[in-house]
């Protein structure tokens, strides 16, 4: 099936947020979305992390095919939410970061640091704090 995304109007990574939760209620094995250099590093952190199979880039050069990943035919992002809002940005130390790792223990922060976008696990292992993006549970 082929369908035409639009680019995204005020946050990209909400609409990418978006995307995969609406794949995932909708059961889709993949989802096409708009690409940017933000979105394809945050995917990046959720395959490192395993909560996707993997993504492509797709011909055109402006979307990104997302494959969705399912654990006994239930998503394996059970909730995904976007935390930094384009007007609001909240910022994670270290030590919040091990704080809400201690409380959330399936959930995954994923955060743009000085040394690029990590998720909370692989911060924390490099001692840095930074914005956090999204929160997948």
């Amino acid at each position: 099936m082929k369908y035409k995304t639009r680019a995204p109007q005020q946050s990209p990574l909400g609409d990418l947020a978006t995307r995969l939760r609406n794949g995932h209620l909708r059961h889709r094995s993949s989802v096409i979305c708009f690409a940017s250099k933000l979105g394809q590093s945050v995917l990046s952190a959720l395959w490192r992390e395993g909560f996707i199979y993997g993504y492509r880039i797709l011909e055109n050069g402006s979307e990104v095919e997302v494959f969705l990943k399912y654990s006994e035919g239930s998503p394996v992002v059970r909730k995904i939410k976007l935390v930094s809002m384009p007007g609001r940005p909240v910022y994670f130390s270290v030590q919040d970061l091990r704080q809400f790792q201690r409380r959330n223990s399936f959930a995954i922060l994923v955060l743009t640091t000085p040394k690029g976008v990590l998720s909370c696990s692989e911060a924390i292992s490099q001692n840095q704090g930074g914005k956090v993006l999204i929160e997948v549970d």
